[in-house]
């Protein structure tokens, strides 16, 4: 890269320098992971607070199929 504003993409991000620096431009935005999300699992539900008080009980649910867990982590990691 060379003067600021100058910028490369590389791993879905951008990378542009600054007169301090670098800064990191994440390549995925929101709706895309909400979007790919629904498209593997379902629709998501909106929630007005993070949890509620079943997180506090066991996790009895069934275990995520080998492609489940593999969209999940993909979804995650964006």
């Amino acid at each position: 890269m060379g003067e600021a504003g100058s910028s490369i993409t590389f791993l879905k991000k951008k990378f542009v320098a600054t007169s301090t620096g670098i800064m990191v431009v994440p390549g995925t935005d929101v709706k895309s992971i909400v979007e790919t999300f629904e498209t593997h699992f379902g629709k998501v539900k909106s929630q007005t607070i993070p949890c509620d008080s079943s997180i506090q009980l066991e996790d009895v649910s069934q275990s995520l199929s080998q492609v489940d867990a593999g969209w999940y982590r993909s979804v995650a990691g964006s």
